[in-house]
């Protein structure tokens, strides 16, 4: 098997999602909100980060370190955000490849579906060759999402990043 397709979803699509024995699941939460799905999926990886990135709160990339020995917080506006970081985007990256070869789709949520996930599926789909229309039958009725303008940038630039190293 190889990887055939890929969709990005909102929480509460993916909860909806009946399990499959050739599909993968990227779970991106936040950290305050555990989320379990019903067994059957191939694998699932489920990440804790906040939708938080440089752009979003208007400073320079590298203002905040892209890896840490922890996870990596940062408060804004009084709120404690844990930051993407070059954890998240290997244990991503280690994940894809692990199933390249025994899984044919890829699920990514994120609580929305538009910034994490879409972040994950654009990289996944450029390395895959995979579009990222819905087209598998099995889930015609999700509300799968195509666009990726509103993709979390730190989150694609980490990953792309640990891809390239991986590759050299």
């Amino acid at each position: 098997m190889k990887y055939t397709s890929i969709i990005f979803l909102s929480q509460f699509e993916a909860l909806q999602i009946k399990p499959r024995p050739d599909t993968v699941m990227i779970s991106l939460i936040v950290p305050e909100i555990p989320v379990s799905f019903m067994p059957g999926f191939r694998d699932v990886l489920q990440l804790a980060m906040h939708d938080i990135s440089e752009e979003r709160i208007n400073v320079s990339i590298g203002a905040i370190p892209d890896e840490a020995d922890h996870p990596l917080s940062y408060e804004y506006e009084d709120t404690l955000y844990i930051w993407p970081d070059m954890h998240h985007a290997r244990s991503i990256l280690a994940f894809l490849e692990k199933h390249e070869c025994d899984a044919s789709h890829i699920i990514v949520h994120c609580t929305q579906g538009k910034s994490r996930s879409s972040a994950v599926a654009k990289f996944a789909s450029k390395k895959y060759h995979l579009s990222l229309l819905n087209t598998d039958p099995a889930y015609f009725d999700m509300v799968a999402m195509t666009d990726t303008s509103r993709a979390n940038p730190r989150l694609l630039r980490l990953l792309d990043n640990a891809n390239k190293k991986e590759l050299a």
